[in-house]
């Protein structure tokens, strides 16, 4: 199964664009290896979502071809403080629900990768 971890919103892009928003040579040197140590942090901390919410979940071969996206919403420890449908397939929803209701995350590496992560949309696409 595959879940993806939407970071389109606008947490991420404020995140990303204050880091790369410096004037001169050394600070922009500096941004970018923030930025890039930032996006792997941020990388890494969705695959560990991914991971808990698959270890729970259990394919169904009705879920081929459907999606579900569900917003998250953790809290600074990474403990889940809710999780909604936001559209998608019905039983795939309540199952994926199930699933991230039933998952441990870790706490975020950050402060900046929490930010991100706090409320956002995962998309819930089985293989």
């Amino acid at each position: 199964m595959k879940i993806l971890v939407s970071l389109l919103g606008v947490g991420a892009l404020c995140a990303l664009s204050l880091l790369s928003g410096c004037s001169n040579k050394t600070n922009s040197q500096v941004a970018d290896s923030k930025g890039t140590e930032l996006s792997q942090a941020i990388r890494n901390y969705a695959g560990d979502i991914q991971s808990a919410i698959e270890w729970h979940f259990k394919i169904q071969p009705s879920f081929k071809g459907k999606i579900c996206n569900l917003r998250i919403n953790l809290a600074p420890d990474g403990r889940l403080l809710a999780v909604t449908a936001e559209d998608g397939d019905p039983t795939l929803c309540s199952d994926a629900i199930k699933a991230v209701k039933l998952a441990k995350f870790p706490k975020p590496p950050s402060n900046e990768v929490y930010q991100i992560f706090k409320n956002t949309i995962i998309a819930v696409r089985p293989d």
